[in-house]
């Protein structure tokens, strides 16, 4: 291949060609309806006033992109240069509040909009909101093509002496108090509808597919800077600086690097790599995506699971979409799928735990919902204590039957403190989460629940977090379909994790057992032994019948508190107890 095919002018590296350039590229963007369809690309705008800069925008994102070179340089065997990319937030966008409080002002400004469509004319706009660099490196023989990309998984800024209320615009001495975090935005997570719509755009104008992907990730600082705009730096452990270079030559196969396989596959799910996929056959491929979608739901014993279920199933009921459960119990016996009283199609594996031992059941369980009738969304209810992080493996084996679409974790704000502290697993369900639904909101204060959400975010940079009560949400609002243009988490997790060892509920001592309760209960005495169950036991639920009663009641238990409710339905259940703890083995016979 030689830059000739599709660039006929001379080329001698300079900033002029590089901008000649990529007006070159950009143009052609604008006069190909195929790439529009396939990459969410809406259009362009060129701003010549001062110094050429481009907008762009995207299906995906509410904000406007910007592309302007910064530097053009001539190397001993090659030409290169470097173009900053910005993203600038809708007023209305909930990434806003991650950006700085700059930003933020900028943004609700009068004529922000008019200044984004020329911003290297305008400083304040000019200095803010760059999220990555695009590096393209040109041989001087020509002979092949180089893109480099740097970003940041997250852009983290602090604010040493805090940014006081000089205005009275709160009722603190400060907005945002001293040695806190002013910055905190996903970088990365923005720049891949970029990078899906630029490499799909050289695929198609060199009609060459890319021949090599490579990725680099390095631990960085984050920047603190005083008030007076001097700039120093933190060790942040969760800021983790991300290159990935793709080359175009005359080879034939694409060379993938291992060391990140699960990365490569998230940025080769795009369109870019694909040199032959034209508008029929993308149009094609999204028919066929009536697969039903996946969506695995996951959170620690006692979080709200079976509520989000309920509430979940519901509102897709109201709305003529049928469901499919696959429900996991880490006893033998499973209790919310018999509590549900909806319309859906429900598989239970109650052998086991679907993230450790019982992985392999998974596409069994989707083939019985199927074998029922194939539903429009399937939920796969984890465990209280599974780790999902060992599910991505075999989902990524289920494209022929579902469309993955999100982790969702539940985490009981009540109890967040405790298993924070107590338990690997616990962890691991947050990290692993694209949304993360902190319920039981109504049990803490303000400042307790931003001190979590705090905690959170360093734990899991890119989840949306939406705080609920008795996990009462509208489905649209937790459901994102996890493709390249709205990256998942799970995998941007993996960017800031040196270790793809992922723990189980084993490590953390928790098991179970179940105990039949055949015999009526004395309620009282029943309610005496829950209130003062040991403190290793985490979990307790089942169905029981009391003396001088004839009904059937669901017995739940978590943390300290229980609830005992009358089973309206007069179907007679099995009648059980589990218990679920650390070492519970040596637990003792609570129910004589």
């Amino acid at each position: 291949m030689k830059l000739k095919d599709f660039y006929p002018l001379d080329f001698n590296g300079t900033q002029k060609n590089f901008d000649s350039l990529m007006r070159a590229f950009l143009i052609k963007a604008n006069y190909d309806p195929i790439l529009k369809k396939i990459t969410g690309y809406k259009g362009m705008h060129q701003y010549n006033d001062s110094q050429e800069c481009w907008t762009l925008k995207f299906d995906s994102k509410e904000g406007i992109y910007g592309l302007i070179q910064s530097q053009a340089t001539e190397k001993d065997d090659s030409y290169e240069s470097v173009f900053d990319i910005y993203y600038f937030p809708s007023p209305n966008e909930k990434e806003l509040q991650n950006s700085s409080l700059i930003e933020e002002y900028i943004v609700n400004s009068e004529q922000f909009i008019e200044k984004v469509k020329g911003f290297s004319s305008f400083l304040e706009v000019y200095l803010n909101f760059k999220i990555a660099k695009l590096i393209l490196n040109i041989p001087k023989d020509e002979k092949n093509f180089q893109i480099k990309y740097k970003v940041l998984n997250r852009i983290k800024t602090y604010t040493k002496d805090g940014i006081e209320d000089i205005n009275n615009l709160t009722n603190n001495k400060y907005i945002i108090s001293p040695n806190s975090i002013d910055k905190n935005f996903p970088s990365f997570k923005f720049i891949l509808p970029f990078f899906n719509f630029f490499n799909t755009l050289l695929t198609r104008i060199i009609k060459k597919a890319p021949v090599d992907l490579k990725l680099k990730k390095t631990k960085v600082n984050a920047i603190v800077y005083d008030k007076e705009g001097i700039q120093s730096k933190k060790e942040d452990t969760h800021i983790t600086k991300l290159e990935f270079t793709i080359d175009y030559n005359d080879n034939k196969n694409i060379n993938i690097n291992k060391n990140h396989s699960r990365l490569h596959k998230l940025l080769l799910s795009g369109t870019w790599s694909k040199l032959d996929l034209d508008l029929k056959s993308f149009i094609n491929k999204q028919t066929n995506s009536l697969k039903p979608k996946l969506i695995v739901v996951t959170g620690f014993l006692g979080s709200g699971k079976t509520n989000f279920l309920q509430n979940f199933i519901e509102f897709e009921n109201q709305n003529s979409r049928f469901i499919g459960i696959i429900q996991n119990e880490i006893g033998k016996t499973g209790l919310d799928g018999k509590l549900l009283n909806y319309d859906y199609n429900i598989v239970e594996i109650d052998e086991g735990c679907v993230c450790c031992s019982m992985a392999g059941q998974l596409r069994s369980a989707i083939t019985t919902l199927f074998d029922k009738r194939i539903p429009d969304t399937i939920i796969l209810e984890t465990t209280g204590v599974a780790n999902p992080f060992n599910l991505l493996s075999e989902i990524d084996q289920l494209g022929d039957l579902i469309e993955f679409d999100s982790i969702i974790t539940i985490v009981d704000a009540n109890s967040y403190e405790k298993l924070n502290s107590s338990y690997l697993v616990f962890k691991d369900q947050v990290r692993a989460a694209d949304v993360i639904l902190l319920n039981k909101i109504d049990l803490l204060s303000k400042d307790q629940l931003e001190k979590i959400e705090n905690e959170i975010n360093l734990q899991n940079r890119c989840a949306a977090v939406i705080k609920t009560v008795n996990c009462n949400i509208n489905p649209n609002e937790v459901t994102n379909q996890a493709h390249l243009s709205n990256s998942t988490n799970h995998i941007s997790t993996e960017f800031n994790e040196e270790s793809t060892v992922f723990r189980t509920h084993l490590e953390d001592n928790i098991s179970s057992i179940k105990k039949s309760v055949d015999k009526k209960l004395n309620r009282e005495e029943f309610e005496k032994i829950l209130k003062n169950i040991p403190k290793n036991i985490l979990r307790v639920k089942g169905i029981v019948e009391f003396q001088n009663f004839t009904s059937q009641y669901v017995v739940q238990y978590v943390n300290g508190f229980y609830d005992i409710k009358e089973i309206e339905d007069d179907t007679k259940k099995e009648k059980f107890l589990i218990f679920i703890g650390e070492k519970i083995q040596d637990f003792s016979e609570l129910v004589a």
